[in-house]
């Protein structure tokens, strides 16, 4: 790139096919030539501890709820955790290796962030924050860091006037600046040469377009990283007016029906019968003493071409036009700015802590050069609305989005020339402020964050401009996926639905205000997981963890975090077999609480002689910490025991053991010797084209099968199939031939003598009246298919008039709906079950007469 050399002509041709080329995509611009990627990876840390606060030894005598509000003190805390946790840090002198660069405060506590120098001079793209609750706890760090440079140079052999030379001719600069460049001696740690020397410097130009970041080498003057800072929103199109959010939302319909369209910005009657009066809050006068645009937050500022003139009225109740006025959009943009500036204000931020940053932000509401994009822009701090299609300022979604990258970049100080999962996250979080905002006005069309800018035409999301995004989406993160998350703004929409089902539960309030505190707790490379684990600090220090349940549920469903991070912990060592004594056993496990402590009420072991679970026993706390036991009673013979655990702590959040119990559990058998008992009950329940056994067990549970054997003469016997179940179907007959059969109980590698031996002639069904035969006894056979997704059959015979419920109940015994409730008569039984509606898991199905009732156990799989 040294020799790269272009005409300023040939400059600004390529910057407008790059701009055409993102209009086109609608995702993001793709990398300018110019830039250099020479920066090597940093190293990282997070310390999120979810079982206990980290209380530095210095400061233990505050106490519980005693606010500390000293910054003083709340530094001393900072510091002299970094001091006793260097080890872990990797930093061998507080005082040499970091310097305080910024302290914020939050409803849950104050963040310090701390930069690393090397002999005095700050390192790029180094920091550690540290976050201090309000009871004067370490409650969260992270950091990314670059240790052990070796600096070969600590005075630059160039002036800084020499470096902005070097960075504006490699970037062949033309035409007036956006703003004034700035420069700074800085330590680069590059990919090839390691730590350098360098000017970090910031030139906000116009052609070629950007806030670029030039980093130039003190010593020798060379071009090392190239990067351009600009925060675009891609994919958005529109001018607006006075919409709130916009005119689809408000009138709850879809782009295209009547006269609900843009139609290049002009009138219509429908469009401007949706515009509603606002208060424009403090607007300030100018020279003239008229009324502008202008107010504590919010500056409308011509920026970018095409140039714009902005109203100057004498009355400050004159600020209406109708949607084609260009005006109106300027309007628009500085409402929604100063509302969401009022929103942070409104959820307990900035009064007290402002963010200078945010006060008097600019905003252009038709700048980038009227083409069909809009940006932030993190060094010049103005946020910028492009034209075309509908246009970007017509949509409140679009002016939140853009004002969402203002608040990362102001309150958690991010690099926002990052890529991969950091850049999908603050795409995401700017999607969900938006729409969050949105939905707060009306639930139309809520789940699409673009309706009226991608011009959504229904509910199912086609559009006409743009593909839009969307909110409620069930997509999963997967680690192993992650390289495709590069900075898209499609992943971010991961992000954004899982807030957004949060949000449905604890509203809209509360959502936002822990969106916004888990932005001081991010440092500068916040991924998801990162991004997860401060939403759920920010809980636990404001409101001391009390919407975990729901946080974690859904963070869970996006593959955010891991659930089993933050329950109670269950170890257990499996019984083996065992000999009955004194009827009662003792199981033991080792139960440690998560995020807050155990709730002694509900530690328990479930447990049966089959899978039904319909016993349990509390659990009680042993003589070493953490340990419970429990006593299953009265067991007088031979058995096999199933088993799991259940826990939960004072926060809701619960756990099993082992975690898909019941349908995973532990078993063990419990009798007087080693030989297991044979089946009982073996019976023949049809011989009409195939034979149908049934049988009942002692033994029953999850190391437990039977085996099947088969004779055609009553004397020798072949084994012909394996089962867990208590019944089979053998398809390998033939009519006419008579068969015996029998059944083993198997155990591990252990088997039990025979069952009794039935016997019967496969007999084909040769009459209607064979068919009507009325069966003998009450039967429930097992579903068929069995796992299924989403039907499955479910027979029964019942042979004489009766009463008939067939019931379906979840594994926590709750009946989910109920297929037959009536009086039938005697006969053969099926119906058709189709769990489409409900989700994956273990159910029970339940057949009750008058004189029978049998349980049965399926599992639907999606």
């Amino acid at each position: 790139m040294s020799n790269y050399i272009i005409s300023a002509r040939l400059a600004i041709l390529i910057l407008l096919l790059s701009f055409h080329q993102g209009i086109a995509q609608k995702e993001h611009l793709n990398p300018d030539e110019l830039e250099i990627d020479n920066l090597r990876k940093q190293k990282t840390i997070s310390l999120f501890n979810p079982y206990t606060r980290i209380k530095s030894e210095k400061f233990s005598t505050i106490h519980p709820g005693q606010e500390i509000t000293s910054v003083k003190t709340i530094q001393s805390i900072a510091d002299q955790f970094l001091k006793e946790n260097k080890s872990i840090i990797g930093f061998e002198n507080l005082n040499t290796d970091l310097m305080i660069e910024k302290i914020a405060k939050s409803p849950a506590g104050t963040h310090l962030s701390y930069r690393e120098i090397v002999a005095g001079i700050p390192v790029y793209d180094a920091q550690v924050t540290v976050s201090v609750n309000i009871n004067g706890e370490v409650s969260f760090l992270t950091g990314n860091y670059r240790r052990h440079l070796n600096l070969q140079a600590t005075q630059p052999s160039i002036q800084p006037d020499r470096a902005l030379d070097l960075a504006t001719n490699y970037l062949h600069v033309s035409g007036k600046l956006r703003g004034d460049p700035s420069t700074e001696l800085m330590i680069f740690d590059s990919k090839d040469k390691k730590a350098l020397l360098v000017y970090r410097v910031e030139i906000p130009s116009a052609v070629p377009f950007g806030d670029w970041e030039v980093f130039v080498d003190a010593v020798n003057g060379e071009i090392v990283y190239v990067r351009n800072q600009i925060i675009f929103k891609a994919g958005t199109d529109g001018t607006g007016l006075i919409w709130a959010p916009d005119p689809l939302t408000a009138a709850g319909v879809y782009y295209g029906q009547g006269e609900y369209i843009d139609n290049n910005d002009q009138d219509n009657p429908s469009l401007n019968d949706q515009r509603i009066l606002v208060t424009l809050k403090d607007l300030y006068k100018d020279d003239s003493d008229l009324y502008v645009l202008e107010g504590p937050y919010v500056k409308l500022s011509d920026k970018d071409a095409p140039s714009d003139s902005f109203p100057h009225l004498e009355y400050p109740d004159s600020f209406r036009y109708t949607r084609s006025d260009q005006n109106f959009e300027s309007v628009m943009v500085y409402y929604n700015i100063d509302d969401s500036y009022r929103r942070l204000r409104d959820l307990g931020f900035l009064e007290n802590d402002p963010v200078y940053g945010l006060l008097e932000l600019e905003a252009d509401p038709h700048g980038y050069n009227g083409l069909d994009n809009s940006y932030y822009s993190p060094q010049l701090n103005y946020c910028a609305f492009g034209e075309g299609g509908v246009d970007d300022a017509e949509d409140a979604a679009v002016i939140w989005h853009e004002y969402a990258h203002a608040i990362q970049y102001n309150i958690s100080n991010i690099s926002h020339d990052v890529e991969g999962e950091t850049r999908s996250l603050l795409e995401g979080c700017a999607d969900y402020w938006a729409a969050s905002h949105n939905r707060r006005l009306s639930d139309f069309g809520w789940n699409h964050v673009f309706l009226w800018d991608a011009g959504i035409r229904s509910s199912a999301g086609d559009t006409t401009f743009w593909a839009g995004r969307r909110c409620d989406l069930d997509w999963a993160y997967t680690k192993e996926d992650s390289a495709q998350y590069s900075g898209t703004h499609a992943w971010g929409q991961i992000w954004s639905s899982a807030l957004m089902k949060i949000w449905v539960a604890l509203g809209a309030d509360m959502t936002d205000k822990l969106f916004i505190t888990s932005h001081y707790y991010w440092g500068m490379h916040p991924d998801f997981k990162t991004a997860a684990e401060a939403f759920i600090q920010a809980d636990l220090d404001m409101n001391g963890g009390i919407n975990l349940p729901v946080i974690i549920q859904w963070f869970e469903f996006h593959g955010l975090i891991d659930r089993r991070e933050y329950q109670p912990k269950i170890t257990h060592d499996p019984f083996h077999d065992v000999k009955s004594v004194d009827n009662r056993y003792i199981i033991t496990c080792k139960i440690l609480p998560s995020l807050a402590p155990l709730d002694s009420t509900n530690l328990w072991l479930i447990w049966s002689l089959d899978t039904s679970f319909s016993d349990s026993s509390l659990m009680l706390a042993g003589a070493d910490e953490n340990k419970f036991t429990a006593e299953i009673p009265d067991v007088t013979g031979p058995a096999s025991i199933n088993y799991y655990f259940y826990a939960r702590d004072s926060l809701n959040l619960s756990s099993f053991s082992p975690s898909s119990a019941p349908v995973d559990y532990y078993a063990l058998y419990a009798g007087p010797d080693s030989l297991l008992p044979p089946p009982y009950h073996l019976e023949i329940t049809s011989n009409i084209n195939v034979i149908e056994l049934s049988w009942e067990q002692v033994v029953t549970g999850k190391y437990v099968s039977c085996n099947i054997y088969r004779s055609e003469n009553g004397l020798d016997f072949d084994s012909i199939n394996t089962t867990s179940e208590s019944s089979l179907t053998d398809t390998t007959v033939f009519v006419g031939t008579k068969y015996y059969y029998y059944v083993t109980t198997v155990f591990n590698q252990w088997e039990s003598n025979p069952s009794d031996t039935v016997q019967a002639i496969v007999e084909s069904i040769t009459s209607l009246t064979e068919k009507e035969e009325l069966p003998h006894s009450y039967r429930l056979s097992q579903n068929f298919p069995n796992p299924f997704n989403p039907k499955t059959i479910i027979k029964y015979e019942i042979p004489t008039s009766d009463y008939v419920e067939l019931s379906i109940y979840n594994i926590l015994g709750q009946k989910v709906t109920t297929l037959v409730s009536e009086k039938q008569n005697a006969g053969y039984y099926q119906i058709e079950w189709d769990g489409a509606r409900f989700s994956s898991g273990v159910y029970f199905y339940c057949l009750r007469t008058n004189h029978f009732t049998k349980v049965r156990k399926m599992i639907l799989v999606r």
